[in-house]
């Protein structure tokens, strides 16, 4: 097949089609969540209470007390 030919007449055929038509676009609002019936759930026994997460720092809790993580070498593969 001849590139330059086969090129030529795609853009011919392009051009004679005229501009793609454009697609209409329909707004979809976002879903209210609050309104929304979750049900009452199941029943959860023995559950370990592991106290309040604070989303501030240890070290504004507790001062001088950082998180600290280390790596070290190994010869071992570690899955992903």
């Amino acid at each position: 097949m001849d590139r330059r030919s086969f090129l030529q007449k795609a853009g011919r055929a392009g051009l004679a089609t005229g501009p793609a038509p454009t697609v209409a676009r329909a707004y979809i609002p976002e879903h209210n969540w609050e309104q929304y019936d979750w049900g009452s759930g199941s029943e959860v026994r023995n559950r370990l209470y592991q106290g309040p997460f604070p989303q501030y720092p240890p070290a504004a809790v507790v001062p001088d007390s950082d998180v600290v993580m280390v790596t070290t070498q190994s010869k071992e593969i570690a899955p992903n």
